[in-house]
């Protein structure tokens, strides 16, 4: 990091500032000390104070300049396009594209998928047509019927009207969810199918239609944008 900071050539107005200022101090107290000998109480007096102003803007520039260069070098490095190490897949195949938590202390959310998207953009998300699941792990405990009658506004609100096949998916969210439970969500390319499982209970629909459906509850325009940036953030 330190290295791409030096190619940039960027140092933020603040730090020089601090340090042309701690600079032209420090001569100064020199100065003083070397140039004044015959009033060496008020050399030693005045030389303390430029210290103490050296100090200052040394700590001036630590604080303001080192948080500044951190955030320049995150610009540069993704508004040139600098390579990033690559995503690994865990055992079962799946890449981690980020995680949330959109109700604090209530689940998080974990994405992940099998074949990377197009573009980490969240139309290219819904529309890949791969491998991928959102697991929904429980923080807390939760009522099922609550989380079921939510779910299912959601799609509706999304423009899913088949409000029977919804019923169906959503029907194994019933009666209490304990904390630390997790609910899957998986979308199998090559079956077609999406599959939602809790406990021993599961259901599932067929076609890439409702597999959209489903990943526009979390990746959607009417989506809080900060919501789908943590679920892509590893992209």
């Amino acid at each position: 990091m330190c290295e791409l900071h030096r190619r940039s050539g960027h140092r933020p107005h603040h730090t020089h500032a601090a340090l042309l200022a701690g600079g032209a101090a420090f001569v100064a107290a020199v100065a003083i000390l070397v140039f004044v000998p015959s009033h060496r109480e008020v050399s030693a007096v005045g030389a303390v104070v430029v210290l103490l102003f050296v100090v200052k803007h040394v700590a001036l520039a630590t604080t303001v300049g080192v948080p500044a260069a951190a955030a320049v070098r995150r610009w540069r490095a993704r508004s040139r396009g600098v390579a990033r190490t690559p995503l690994r897949p865990a055992s079962d195949g799946y890449v981690r594209t980020g995680e949330a938590e959109p109700h604090r202390g209530l689940f998080r959310l974990e994405h992940d998928v099998r074949e990377l998207p197009p573009s980490p953009s969240p139309h290219a998300i819904v529309a890949l047509d791969a491998d991928k699941r959102m697991t929904m792990r429980f923080l807390s405990d939760l009522d099922g019927d609550a989380l079921r009658a939510g779910l299912a506004e959601r799609y509706a609100k999304r423009g899913h009207r088949d409000a029977a096949t919804v019923e169906r998916f959503l029907a194994p969210l019933a009666g209490p969810i304990a904390r630390g439970e997790a609910l899957a969500i998986a979308y199998d390319a090559r079956a077609g199918t999406t599959r939602l499982a809790l406990r021993d209970a599961a259901a599932e629909v067929r076609g890439a239609d409702f597999m959209a459906a489903t990943w526009r509850l979390w990746f959607d325009d009417a989506a809080p944008r900060s919501l789908t940036g943590a679920l892509a953030q590893n992209l």
